[in-house]
């Protein structure tokens, strides 16, 4: 008897029974996925996120392994709960309810501490910069007190819980790194509002060292809030965006602007090879971080340039026992596809429309299929909608073979993103008719599909026998909705 309840004590389930962890419950629920944030080393970083699915008790447990006080956030039907985890500790989230009708409850240490963290909800911060800032008051002080205003007014609910010991000046001052980083972000954007039209090159006619020094002033005021390279900021999810702003705003542009050191953007110039450079001259551990942030986000953001291959490298050669690079593997596996692919040569059914350039209407275009039905996809190499789209073509190929009819892919990308444009056309092989609209077709292209001058894409039309038969079709995705739309045109 003693043997057996020795074995039920310590029995593998009683074993995990015990171990620390978050526990998200939805009582309500019997499915459903639940997005986590976890951080790597108690820091925040970007792409680690991931969907996990609830049991059939509506739970989804996490084990707590951090070994340093660290940022969780769970996200469940649209509502986001922030946690400052503990090591050892466990932690428990219950979402109850629908609709307005909708509460929450957090049981472990701080708990009342725990449930006001989760209540901080912030907009997207170039959002409120415009909307509750700049909107109301044209004066960067007026903003800057404004701003100063409402965090105290953010941080003042847990001001009275740590005079009330209801909370530890540990948790206190992560709430405050939270909220004051988000804030200096939104600083950054009303700071950044005052730019307007100030010529940014020092030797260029009407260029203003004055208003230069104004400017980066007020950056400056800002960077007083909290200072981005402040190593304790890696901590909240709240300061991904701000050193993004930092590095692609302050340093790339601003900043050289007020030194009169700012060298003109060209469009050979390698995409991010300019926020490379800047982090590259951080120092450690700051280089390594923003490093591994820098390729996440440039792989996110679908850039497939070929030095992310040689940055990759170098980051792995630099920190051999980095906590990031499993996870930025997969980015790296997709820019070496594409790489792969943009190397071989066009196929024989990709087909470029000849003497393009006299092609300044869409009526001019439509002449050259005389006889024929085209499919007109409008999108550019820029444009992540449009390519999307290319993952549900071979429906619509397959009948327009069949039909004898064709896709005719044009492009509205600028001169100097002809090499993005013809790469793109190779790696999502793109079988049909390809143009690059000139500049007086891209002006009729905004007349026909456009509204007060703007072109929203992708956009998809038909034409028939040279003339314009449907200026708004549906998309590839749209499947069998598509076909039953081109079928009546042959």
């Amino acid at each position: 008897m003693k043997q057996l309840l020795f074995l039920l004590c310590f029995s593998p389930l009683s074993l995990l029974a015990q171990q620390p962890a978050i526990t998200f419950r939805a009582p309500q629920a019997t499915s459903g996925k639940v997005k986590v944030e976890y951080p790597v080393d108690g820091k925040y970083f970007f792409i680690m996120r991931t969907d996990t699915a609830l049991n059939q008790k509506g739970e989804l447990v996490w084990r707590n392994t951090e070994t340093t006080p660290s940022e969780f956030s769970f996200e469940y039907k649209g509502k986001k709960y922030t946690l400052f985890v503990k090591p050892g500790k466990s932690y428990t989230i219950t979402d109850q309810g629908e609709g307005a009708d909708r509460t929450f409850s957090i049981t472990g240490p701080d708990a009342a501490a725990q449930e006001a963290f989760s209540r901080i909800k912030f907009p997207f911060y170039e959002e409120l910069a415009y909307s509750r800032y700049r909107a109301l008051d044209s004066s960067f002080a007026n903003n800057e007190a404004l701003l100063r205003k409402d965090i105290d007014s953010v941080m003042a609910p847990f001001k009275t819980l740590l005079a009330g010991k209801q909370m530890e000046q540990a948790f206190y001052d992560h709430v405050y790194d939270h909220v004051r980083a988000f804030y200096a972000n939104v600083m950054l954007s009303v700071a950044y509002s005052y730019v307007g039209k100030a010529v940014p090159y020092k030797d260029s006619i009407g260029y203003d060292a004055a208003k230069w020094a104004q400017i980066n002033e007020y950056f400056q005021r800002a960077f007083a809030i909290a200072d981005p390279h402040d190593l304790r900021l890696q901590k909240v999810n709240t300061v991904y965006w701000y050193t993004f702003t930092n590095i692609n705003l302050y340093l790339k542009y601003i900043k050289p602007a007020h030194d009169g050191t700012l060298v003109p953007f060209s469009p050979d110039e390698p995409e991010y090879q300019r926020q490379y450079d800047i982090v590259s001259r951080f120092r450690d551990p700051e280089r390594e971080f923003q490093t591994a942030n820098l390729l996440s986000f440039a792989m996110l953001q679908g850039s497939r340039d070929k030095q992310l291959l040689g940055w990759y490298e170098t980051f792995n050669d630099m920190y051999p026992n980095n906590p990031y690079a499993a996870r930025l593997a997969p980015g790296v596996a997709a820019v070496r596809d594409y790489q792969d692919k943009i190397a071989q040569d066009f196929k024989p059914g990709q087909k470029f429309l000849e003497d393009a350039a006299s092609v300044n209407t869409i009526a001019e275009l439509g002449a050259r299929f005389k006889g024929k039905t085209i499919y007109l996809d409008l999108w550019a190499s820029w444009c992540g909608p449009c390519k999307a789209e290319f993952a549900y073509t071979g429906d619509v190929k397959k009948f327009l073979a069949e039909k004898g009819g064709t896709t005719l892919y044009l492009s509205i990308d600028n001169e100097g993103a002809e090499k993005k444009w013809k790469e793109a056309i190779k790696y999502y092989n793109l079988e049909g008719y390809h143009l690059r609209a000139s500049e007086k077709l891209s002006e009729d292209i905004r007349r026909q599909f456009g509204k007060n001058g703007s072109l929203s894409i992708p956009r998809y039309a038909i034409i028939k026998d040279g003339e314009l038969v449907v200026n708004d079709a549906k998309r590839p995705s749209a499947g069998k909705a598509l076909i039953d739309q081109l079928a009546p045109y042959f």
